[in-house]
């Protein structure tokens, strides 16, 4: 008799949606279900490449759903709003096409990294009511007084509809400070979940090698991710231009879009490109997390200072595993882990405050320090990949295998 089975979706190209994807679907496998994936071809091959969570992720089948190009249309607005629909009515068909290949409809269908901007798409394909779903709601701006993503996709119209739909059997946030918020405005149970990370790694990655004998003996400050504007690369670029360029080094990796810049921040990031000694550029897609923990491991501090940022990341959880301190901005869930972990320090988003944080650390009794100190293992086993089992398994209550 087959096994019943859970669809996991993710229409993300990149960033942890692999790490996410491929964690839900060993939890899933382990409270006994079978799992079919539907993701975008960019994100299905980054699953095939993990190995942590996924050894045998070949043997889950994965639907590609490639997101639709369009002859422009005015408004931009419009064309838009069209390849969001078509790309949900693509969603939909892959659902149903799995649901008919079966012969059966799947015990529920799991969403990973919802953003807001996402909720339109949500909205569409969880349209069948005979299907139950769940959702990882990743960074919830509306329950922090933010409102919604910086896009804009999201109407408090429609992202209420969609939170109070009769089909959805609960939500995942990383965010432990959101659960009760989140819980009362919907009716539906929320649970805290572990913000896991692929930390896959090899004793001598070339990435690695590189970036260490660029550094020599000066202190590597290492920002990674793709280098958005909010993400503080700017801060860093401008810390790096006014720093000793005997005593500190500085890594960016990551892909880089001036043009979403400032004009200000932009001239940071091209003098600090053009004429900082002691700084590094590496601008492109890291191509696996072997890759981007090779460059975690060449770091002597971690910088994550971003800007207006109170939610959970996994950052974080890397920085724990290969015992790196980071440094944080100093609001929200960021700061409030790393100062009860004591994972690093956090700082206010400005230059000033980030060299301080930087030579914080240049002594090596402070390394010590934070070797002897840090509460790893402890916030390790808060974000291990076997608590999504458990968590999925109270949200799927009533539609696990008999």
């Amino acid at each position: 008799m087959p096994l019943p089975y859970l669809i996991i979706a993710d229409w993300g190209n990149g960033g942890h949606n692999a790490d996410y994807l491929c964690a839900y679907a060993s939890a899933c496998r382990s409270l006994g279900f079978a799992v079919e994936l539907v993701t975008t071809p960019k994100l299905a091959e980054q699953v095939k490449q993990l190995q942590t969570y996924c050894s045998d992720e070949l043997s889950y089948p994965i639907h590609q759903v490639s997101w639709p190009s369009f002859t422009p249309v005015r408004p931009r607005s419009l064309q838009r709003t069209l390849r969001r629909r078509s790309y949900a009515r693509e969603i939909t068909l892959a659902i149903y096409r799995i649901s008919r290949r079966l012969k059966e409809k799947p015990s529920a269908i799991i969403f990973t990294t919802v953003l807001e901007v996402d909720f339109d798409i949500l909205n569409y394909v969880t349209n069948d009511q005979q299907i139950p779903w769940l959702f990882l709601y990743l960074h919830p701006h509306q329950f922090v007084g933010q409102g919604s993503d910086k896009d804009g996709f999201a109407s408090d119209r429609t992202h209420a509809y969609v939170l109070r739909k009769p089909n959805l059997l609960g939500i995942a946030t990383l965010n432990e400070d959101l659960v009760d918020p989140i819980s009362t405005f919907c009716g539906k149970p929320v649970l805290a979940f572990p913000d896991v990370s692929d930390n896959s790694s090899v004793s001598s990655h070339p990435l690695c090698t590189r970036f260490r004998a660029f550094a020599g003996n000066r202190m590597l400050v290492v920002l990674v991710g793709n280098l958005m504007p909010w993400k503080g690369a700017a801060l860093l670029a401008e810390s790096c231009l006014e720093m000793d360029p005997n005593r500190f080094a500085f890594l960016f990796c990551g892909q880089l879009d001036l043009g979403s810049y400032s004009d200000r921040d932009a001239n940071l990031m091209h003098r600090c490109l053009s004429h900082a000694p002691n700084a590094i550029f590496h601008l492109s897609r890291l191509p696996d997390a072997t890759a981007y923990n090779a460059v975690i491991q060449s770091a002597d501090v971690i910088y994550s200072v971003y800007e207006n940022w109170p939610f959970s990341s996994n950052t974080l959880t890397k920085a724990a595993h290969f015992r790196k301190p980071i440094i944080v901005g100093d609001q929200g869930l960021p700061a409030k882990r790393v100062s009860e972990y004591k994972l690093g320090v956090a700082t206010a988003f400005r230059t000033s405050e980030v060299k301080k944080a930087i030579e914080f650390y240049e002594s090596k009794d402070r390394i010590k320090q934070f070797q002897d100190e840090g509460s790893f293992d402890e916030y390790l086993e808060v974000h291990n990949p076997s608590r999504l089992a458990m968590g999925i398994k109270r949200l799927l209550e009533g539609h696990l295998p008999k």
